[in-house]
């Protein structure tokens, strides 16, 4: 009855051009899963609202859909594109509240509109854990008409139905968190500051704006109770919802007027900024809300709408495949551990050779640290040093050595691995590579021989079943035909034993019987031949079965087996990118080193070209007197 009686009502309402809510609130256990899922009310809304949208053969239609998310701390995610989280409520000003970045995909059929949903509430399972009883949504499809093709003036009706699914009780001590329609209504009673994040902007503006709205609350019922504590305070917040009131037009609208309009309200707000002179931080936020309008009015576009989806789209299966992708290298550990555990052990083998690499390696970065404290000290030196150049240098020359002997020591550990890796690389590394390829031969030599040992076990168990059945059948045979001629051997010597004027009946009589006899004993080699036969098709089916079976499972053996190959490729290629950044920011490092250190020499030296200019000076000055004294 709820669905006839409320919600299919809606559904004509909304595709004649009004905008359509379905607010669902209730806990995680009061039964809310089952109303959406479990009663397919969703995918009926779904059915229904695409078979009203075929009626309308007088226009085109464009359809999208959107899935969002809600967490308890206000935070949205998609649903459809869960690596999207930048959404944000953006005021339309014909449609309303619009989110903007929200991944919306295009549909034709009621099929794919389902389908995105069944697939957004298994990301939310999958995405939310232990939160899903706590988390909020939103599932929405919109459906524009053009109602006029002009291109200078072209007009739409949007279409608009929107499912919330509300976490939360009713009343304020709920163990499961408050109701965002019960922080909504209390936000906008106390008249306080609204808030600005997407689910209140979303369900103040379906509660306030202008739509029709079908809200059904669920409660949590005891056992063997009518009423309960939660139930006084879900009808009072039923009472309240139901006292709102909403002036519900048709959404018609038109881009080019639209788009004119907020051209205009831009220009005069820039032409009055330049007036003033200087513009506050509120004709600021004016202006770029909206440009930022401006911006979304350009983007429902329905060509870009398309691209877009098809970007999202392609989005959506990459990450689809990239999931599949880590699902399978999940389980390539457990398919592949018997040909990997032998290389694995092998290279164990080689652990202090690699223990050493690491360690020369650590010491490396050690003596990098060292050098570029000693650097910035150096640095810090030149900058807060005296006027006194002696001991300006003799510092410089200290700091100097010191950078000097870590810049060889450097030197010295980069050559100590360049060497140790090339020797493990030459040698060790090319014995590694050869014994992973025996284990993996050895191991597929394995897998064939086990499959032809099989066969040949199958083969001769069909053949030792086919040959005493057929030992059975022979014997059966000469037991028949034994009986037959001691049959034949009896009837002469029964024939002399009678008197001649015997009853010819009773003669035939035994002939008939005789015949029978030998009937009842044919009839029981073809019983015996059928239920041969039978048996052995039944051991071929079996055995057939088994080898269809040991056929899948080698075929994802051979799967898992090549895309832990391409895997190794990947890493080995990333490894190799790895290595090669830090050579060349080893070196880019190196020439940094080298160039501070010629700057710092060629301050020293500067200081030392003042020093002695400074000293020939006043060394020419002391001279000066004892020159004037001769000449006198």
């Amino acid at each position: 009855k709820l669905y006839p009686e409320l919600l299919l009502p809606l559904v004509p309402l909304v595709v004649s051009g009004y905008s359509g809510n379905v607010l669902v609130a209730g806990t995680h256990r009061s039964g809310k899963e089952n109303i959406l899922c479990g009663q397919v009310i969703v995918r009926q809304l779904i059915e229904d609202f695409f078979n009203e949208l075929n009626k309308m053969t007088d226009g085109e239609w464009f359809t999208t859909v959107s899935f969002v998310q809600f967490y308890p701390d206000d935070t949205a995610v998609d649903l459809l594109y869960p690596q999207n989280r930048d959404l944000k409520p953006v005021t339309h000003p014909v449609l309303g509240i619009v989110i903007d970045n929200v991944c919306e995909i295009v549909v034709q059929t009621p099929g794919d509109a389902w389908k995105l949903y069944d697939e957004g509430r298994e990301t939310q399972k999958a995405t939310t854990g232990n939160l899903i009883s706590r988390c909020s949504s939103l599932y929405s499809i919109s459906a524009e008409k053009r109602l006029r093709s002009d291109s200078e003036c072209a007009e739409y009706s949007l279409s608009r139905l929107q499912v919330f699914d509300l976490a939360g009780g009713a009343f304020r001590n709920d163990l499961n968190g408050i109701s965002p329609l019960l922080k909504v209504l209390d936000q906008s009673e106390s008249r306080s500051t609204p808030s600005d994040s997407l689910l209140p902007v979303v369900l103040t503006s379906a509660l306030h704006g202008n739509c029709y709205n079908v809200i059904i609350l669920l409660r949590t019922m005891a056992p063997g109770s009518l009423v309960d504590e939660e139930t006084p305070w879900a009808l009072e917040l039923a009472h309240r919802v139901r006292g709102l009131t909403t002036r519900v037009s048709p959404g018609h609208w038109s881009p080019q007027r639209t788009t004119h309009r907020l051209r205009t309200v831009i220009r005069e707000l820039r032409n009055s900024i330049v007036l003033q002179g200087e513009s506050g931080d509120d004709e600021t936020r004016e202006l770029a809300g909206l440009i930022k309008t401006l911006q979304v009015v350009k983007n429902q576009d329905w060509e870009k709408k398309r691209e877009k989806s098809k970007e999202n789209e392609e989005k959506r299966k990459k990450e689809h495949v990239s999931l599949k992708l880590l699902k399978i290298d999940d389980n390539l550990m457990e398919q592949s551990a018997k040909t990997y555990r032998y290389a694995f052990v092998f290279i164990c083998d080689k652990k202090e050779e690699i223990i050493y690499l690491r360690d020369i390696q650590e010491k490396i970065r050690q003596l990098q640290e060292q050098l570029k404290k000693e650097m910035e000290e150096h640095l810090r030196g030149n900058l807060t040093s005296t006027t006194d150049g002696k001991v300006t240098v003799d510092k410089n020359q200290e700091r100097v050595g010191r950078i000097q002997e870590l810049r060889e020591a450097i030197r010295e550990e980069q050559r100590k691995r360049k060497n140790a890796d090339q020797g493990f690389s030459s040698s060790q590394k090319q014995e590694i590579s050869s014994k992973f390829q025996n284990v993996v031969a050895n191991y597929s030599c394995d897998k064939m021989s086990d499959a032809e040992l099989e066969y040949s076990q199958a083969l001769n168990r069909r053949r030792r079943l086919k040959e005493e059945h057929g030992d059975l059948i022979h014997k059966e045979l000469l037991k028949m035909e034994q009986e037959l001629e001691a049959e034949k051997v009896t009837e002469p010597a029964c024939k002399s034993m009678s008197p001649e004027g015997c009853c010819l009946c009773h003669v035939q009589d035994e002939g008939q019987a005789v015949e029978v006899q030998r009937l009842d004993r044919e009839r029981e080699i073809l019983v015996l031949q059928l239920e041969a036969l039978r048996r052995e098709k039944a051991e071929a089916e079996k055995d057939l079965e088994a080898y269809h079976h040991r056929r899948i499972q080698e075929m994802d053996s051979l799967q898992a087996e090549s895309l832990q190959v391409f895997r190794a490729f990947r890493e080995v290629f990333e490894d190799q990118v790895e290595t090669l950044e830090k050579r060349y920011r080893g070196l880019l490092l190196e020439v940094i080193q080298d160039a501070v250190y010629l700057s710092t020499r060629n301050q020293e030296l500067e200081a030392e070209n003042k020093q002695l200019e400074h000293e020939l000076v006043s060394s020419s000055c002391l001279m000066c007197p004892h020159t004037e004294s001769s000449l006198c």
